[in-house]
């Protein structure tokens, strides 16, 4: 008999929630089974596709582009495992070069001697660049990105804000980003007036989830990541990307000003 898992199952060994799968079995993108009781069932078919559109979505596809890449199988399976594979083959490289360096440090200690200035130099620069990697805005290219839109003491209060989110769950916000970001996808894809109901509750959401932001870094310094984020399509590249596309932004700030307008999100300038 085949091993099947329930969408339950699902959710808590692949780390995607409930909500997520059933959005994705919306929009054709997963097809899972049904049992005797009508409860959904997956099976290793339903895993491998669903492994590929969470692969296809971490990559920067849009959902309704992965339908179209899956569907018409543009896509070997195999490439998808290979995308993975690479990435996470260098990001295993720097943290191996970090750990030699430490060691090498640690054993010239241990023998009396120092590090000296370029030892110190690398350190720092691999350090940083580790650090970068565990936020969303890591990989080459970002520190130009960054640099053009905050100010080294603007860095610092990123820094600081850091310790202020440390009671949070990292992945379960990141899951929470994504989920939203899809369901904007979504409407996106069916022609959703921006001064819908639904656009502008999707507009509530997004203010919600980035309340917590915003409180840390403040006013004046998260307007540097809209700006940021209006202006995306001017450096935007393969290696460095943005969490959402400029359609969503795009979508999301008509449907934040509709909102605001109807009274249902306060004015921009007491944000």
């Amino acid at each position: 008999m085949t091993k099947t898992l329930t969408i339950g199952e699902v959710a808590e060994r692949c780390g995607v929630t409930v909500k997520a799968l059933r959005h994705f079995e919306a929009l054709g993108l997963i097809a899972p089974g049904r049992s005797l009781a009508d409860r959904r069932v997956f099976d290793h078919k339903d895993l491998a596709r669903l492994q590929q559109v969470l692969a296809l979505r971490k990559a920067g596809f849009k959902l309704s582009e992965i339908g179209a890449m899956i569907n018409r199988r543009v896509l070997p399976p195999e490439q998808v495992f290979d995308a993975q594979i690479q990435a996470l083959e260098a990001r295993c490289a720097v943290l191996r070069s970090a750990i030699s360096l430490l060691e090498a440090g640690r054993q010239r200690l241990r023998d009396g001697g120092e590090l000296d200035i370029d030892q110190f130099c690398q350190l720092i620069k691999l350090g940083e660049g580790v650090m970068q990697r565990e936020g969303f805005m890591h990989g080459e290219g970002w520190n130009a990105v960054v640099e053009k839109y905050y100010t080294p003491e603007d860095m610092q209060v990123w820094a600081e804000a850091k310790t202020k989110w440390a009671h949070m769950d990292g992945a379960e916000y990141g899951r929470q980003w994504q989920e939203l970001i899809d369901r904007v996808e979504a409407e996106i894809a069916k022609a959703t007036p921006t001064d819908s109901d639904i656009a502008m509750s999707l507009a509530e959401a997004w203010m919600a989830l980035q309340r917590p932001m915003v409180d840390a870094v403040g006013v004046q310094v998260w307007s540097k990541a809209s700006q940021m984020y209006a202006e995306m399509k001017d450096w935007q590249t393969d290696q460095v990307k943005a969490p959402f596309s400029p359609e969503v932004w795009a979508f999301v700030n008509a449907a934040l000003q509709a909102a605001r307008a109807a009274g249902r999100l306060p004015p921009r300038a007491t944000e």
